[in-house]
């Protein structure tokens, strides 16, 4: 508990000054940056990091199009370059898997698209949701009380509730008490931030929503 206590403090050390320059190219470079990471991550998951052929790409992509995103007024310009660039990587790897006659199978080459595709647009949705009119500058801050308040108060109710494993396999301490005190928590921690919001601004919340 300790260790996940001093992790969160200085991830928060790190993250909440970048947030407070959202409006800027930091809060850009920030995204690409982990977006690299979870790349990178999602290639280990996947076996394929030693794949060259595969990985480079992968890093590119995940870098270039969160970096783009504030390039174009037209986001729907932009998101159909952004999808542009993901199917070009997957005619790619087929065409990979076809050249290597077998020794890189199409199985691979779509989990390594699909996971690139998760994970860049995944991201780059902070910037998009933050560049939204009106109420972008406080809906983007949704995922992160979402992912702090989820996993704070699921690892609590947890080690307090837990007795009825979740997936073994997948994440041995998870439990399924765990996982709906981690969503109750999170709509609670939503409903509270846009009480705040409401309080600091003249804006009404859709509660229910």
């Amino acid at each position: 508990m300790l260790i996940r206590t001093i992790t969160a403090l200085i991830g928060l050390a790190i993250v909440v000054p970048i947030l407070y320059f959202s409006n800027t190219y930091i809060f850009v470079a920030f995204v690409a940056l982990v977006s690299f990471i979870a790349a990178h991550e999602m290639l280990g998951c996947i076996g394929q990091r030693k794949e060259l052929a595969v990985s480079i790409p992968f890093y590119i992509i995940s870098v270039l199009i969160p970096a783009l995103s504030r390039t174009f007024e037209n986001v729907y310009l932009y998101c159909t370059l952004s999808f542009g660039i993901i199917f070009v990587y997957m005619f790619y790897l087929f065409s990979l898997s076809v050249l290597t006659r077998g020794r890189y199978l199409v199985k691979d080459a779509a989990l390594a698209v699909s996971l690139c595709t998760y994970t860049v647009f995944a991201f780059t949705s902070l910037i998009l949701l933050r560049d939204m009119d009106g109420i972008g500058k406080y809906v983007y801050l949704l995922p992160f009380v979402g992912a702090w308040v989820s996993d704070i108060f699921a690892y609590i109710c947890g080690r307090l509730f837990g007795r009825h494993k979740l997936i073994p396999e997948v994440s041995p301490k998870k439990t399924v008490e765990g996982m709906i005190g981690g969503i109750l928590f999170t709509m609670l921690g939503f409903a509270l931030y846009g009480f705040i919001i409401s309080k600091m601004y003249n804006i009404v919340p859709n509660y229910l929503v």
